[in-house]
C-alpha cells in the first residue's frame, strides 16, 4: 500500500526539511520499484509517533537511533511482530531486535552500530 505523495510531515516542521525528506522518500521509492518491491508503504513524518493508522505491523525497521525505543512504536507492533532498530546516543549504539510475544516484548542486542540520531518532531 502506498500513501499519496505530498505527505509533508508533522506540523511545525520546516518546508525545506520536508522537501528534502520528500525527495529522499521519492528516491527510495524509485530504487525499490526498480527491484520490483511493491508491498512497501512510504511516509515522511515523525518517527517517534510511528503511523498508528495502519498498525499493527508485523515488521518495522528504524534507520535513525532514538535514545530509547519510543513506546508508540512498541504499541504498534503486532503479536509475533519484530522491530529492528538502533538505540542509544553518541558514537556507539546498539542494534536491537524486539519481538512481541503476546503481551510481552522480547529484546535481543544484535551488535554495536552507529546511526544518525532520531530527532523528535522532524520529518
Amino acid at each position: 500500500m502506498r500513501l499519496p505523495d505530498g505527505d509533508s510531515g508533522p506540523p511545525g516542521a520546516s518546508g525545506r526539511d520536508n522537501r528534502a525528506h520528500s525527495r529522499l522518500s521519492q528516491s527510495a521509492r524509485k530504487r525499490l520499484d526498480a527491484l520490483r518491491l511493491y508491498n512497501i508503504t512510504y511516509r515522511v513524518g515523525d518517527g517517534y509517533k510511528g503511523y498508528p493508522t495502519l498498525a499493527p505491523y508485523s515488521g518495522m525497521i528504524l534507520t535513525a537511533a532514538p535514545p530509547e525505543i519510543p513506546p508508540a512504536l512498541l504499541s504498534q507492533l503486532a503479536p509475533g511482530g519484530t522491530l529492528i532498530a538502533p538505540r542509544g546516543e553518541g558514537a556507539v549504539q546498539e542494534l536491537v531486535q524486539i519481538t512481541r510475544e503476546g503481551t510481552e516484548l522480547r529484546e535481543s542486542i544484535l551488535e554495536r552500530v552507529t546511526f544518525v540520531p532520531m530527532v523528535p518532531g522532524s520529518a
